[in-house]
Order: structure tokens, then C-alpha cells, then sequence
């Protein structure tokens, strides 16, 4: 208990500093995720140390060490200019793979077989969050490298007192660990977003549906850094949009609308993805997998 209470603590720190960091220049330091990640390595070992688990266990230090550092330091094996031969890079995560594997030599078939399942989780999730990145289903580097660091913070899920208040079903956690719930809890997140756009504008009087749930007005010449134009000029008169990344450029746009005589545009925050991750990781935390709540509510 007292070990899930500290890495949800250092965890909502970390997490806190990068979306303030992230909402304030869209940039966020990577000495953030490395030290995130190296305290999750470290409460990692006392956790296994307090619980007294086999000295197999420990092993699973070496590659998820191995594969979350070479995500910050060397060269990569892909990058935009396509495949490169490292041999030093390759033989490091040969030696991660190794140990991995003897891992699962010595406990799979043994009682501590779910030990090695819940350790196996790591290296996956922290493949998969590349994986995510490469194919677009992740945009921004910053959360490839939380979903990292959120992987070795809080490898399994976590149990403080009478939280969470949702509990997934042990043979749910191997197949979909504590880190892939933050990332989906992340999504729900954005769901809270018109809500407090639509408070926002109520508390400025400039409630109007359903452009008040998207986005807020400001004067023309006073546009935030980290909007989106959700206006555009149509055959001479303004037009409201709700996928404005797809319109034209932003000082384009609104040379159009002071050009038809307009002293105000409704915008869009582009909200850093970091921030809804906090918000997952807290709702982890004290509500528990959310999506599993939903559909295990759903189905009889």
C-alpha cells in the first residue's frame, strides 16, 4: 500500500510539472520522463524486495532499463530516414532479450509464473508505446515517452486502501496493464473538455450552441499561441468551423475575417495530450480502469 501511495505521488508530480511545461510551450524537458522512469525502476526493486519475491524477478531490471534510457540516449535504429545498422544498440536489446527470456525460463511452469506475466507487461507496453508512435496513433514524442515512464512508475495496478474503486479481474491485468489503462482513462479525459469550455463561456456570457462546447471567443488581435481558428470566410461572410486544423493557415484565416470587418474569432485550445494523460493516471489511481468499469457495467 505504502509503495502504490508513493508512486502515486511522485507520479502526479512528474506528470503535473510536464503538462504545465507542455501547456505553457508545447516542449517538455526529458530529464522529466528520466527521472520519472528511473524512480519507477527503483520502487520497482523494493517493491519486490519488501514482498520478498524470487531473485528472478529482479532480472526484468535489465531490459526495461535497457529499452527505456536507449528511447533517451544513442542513436536510433529508425529514425525519418528509414533503418540504420547500430551494432552497439542492437546488441544491447540481444542482452535485454536474453535476459527476458531466462526470466520466463525460470519461473513460467513454477508458482511464480505470474510474476514473470506481470513483469512481461513492461517491455510490451514500452514496444507497444513505439509502435503507437510509428503508426500515428501517437503524435507527439513527449507522449510516447509518458506512457514509458507511466510503464516502470506503475507497472501493475495499484491498491490503496478502498481504491480503486473499480477492480479489474486478475486475469484482465496481464492482457491489459495498469499503463494501457491510463492511456484509454486518457481519452475519457477529453470528455470533461466541453464541459468546462461550455463553464468558461457561461462565466463570459458568450454562450452559443454548439460552438461554446468546442472552443470560446477572444478579440481578433489578441488570439492565443495554442489555438485553432474555428471561423472562416464563406462567399463574403463569416462561418464557423469544427475541425479547423483542416482549414486554411491561421494568419490567413484571420486576415480573411479582419477583411470582412471582424473584431472577435471563436477559437479551439489545442490541448497537449500530456494533460488528459495526468488525468488518467490520477483516475487510475482512485477510480480504476475505466473502460472495463464501463463494459463489465454494460454486459449482464
Amino acid at each position: 500500500m505504502h509503495v502504490d501511495a508513493a508512486r502515486l505521488v511522485l507520479g502526479a508530480g512528474f506528470l503535473v510539472a510536464a503538462s504545465l511545461q507542455d501547456w505553457r510551450t508545447r516542449k517538455i524537458d526529458d530529464r522529466i520522463w528520466v527521472a520519472m522512469g528511473s524512480c519507477g525502476l527503483a520502487i520497482l526493486a523494493a517493491d519486490g524486495y519488501i514482498h520478498l519475491l524470487p531473485w528472478e524477478h529482479f532480472l526484468i531490471l535489465i531490459p526495461a532499463a535497457i529499452l527505456f534510457y536507449a528511447t533517451f540516449y544513442g542513436k536510433e535504429l529508425l529514425d525519418e530516414h528509414g533503418w540504420h545498422l547500430r551494432p552497439a544498440r542492437i546488441a544491447l536489446f540481444a542482452v535485454a532479450g536474453i535476459v527476458l527470456g531466462y526470466e520466463g525460463y525460470a519461473l513460467v511452469g513454477t508458482p511464480n509464473s505470474g510474476i514473470f506475466y506481470g513483469d512481461l507487461a513492461i517491455p510490451v507496453m514500452i514496444l507497444l508505446a513505439l509502435v503507437f508512435y510509428h503508426t500515428g496513433l501517437l503524435h507527439g514524442g513527449a507522449d510516447v515517452k509518458a506512457l514509458m515512464a507511466v510503464t516502470l512508475l506503475a507497472p501493475t495496478y495499484p491498491a490503496l486502501g478502498t481504491f480503486p474503486l473499480l477492480v479489474v479481474d486478475a486475469r484482465l491485468t496481464t492482457a491489459y496493464p495498469f499503463s494501457l489503462a491510463v492511456l484509454t482513462n486518457a481519452a475519457f479525459a477529453f470528455v470533461f473538455a466541453p464541459l468546462i469550455l461550455l463553464a468558461v463561456n457561461a462565466r463570459r456570457g458568450t454562450v452559443k450552441l454548439p460552438r461554446a462546447l468546442f472552443g470560446y471567443r477572444v478579440p481578433i488581435d489578441k488570439v492565443p499561441r495554442f489555438t485553432w481558428v474555428m471561423e472562416v470566410v464563406r462567399d463574403g461572410a463569416r462561418r464557423v468551423v469544427y475541425s479547423p486544423r483542416r482549414t486554411k493557415e491561421r494568419e490567413e484565416a484571420l486576415a480573411d475575417l479582419r477583411a470582412v470587418g471582424a473584431t472577435d474569432v471563436w477559437v479551439m485550445p489545442q490541448i497537449p495530450f500530456i494533460v488528459p494523460i495526468t488525468g488518467g493516471f490520477i483516475l487510475g489511481f482512485l477510480v480504476g480502469n475505466l473502460l472495463m468499469g464501463i463494459m463489465a457495467a454494460a454486459l449482464p
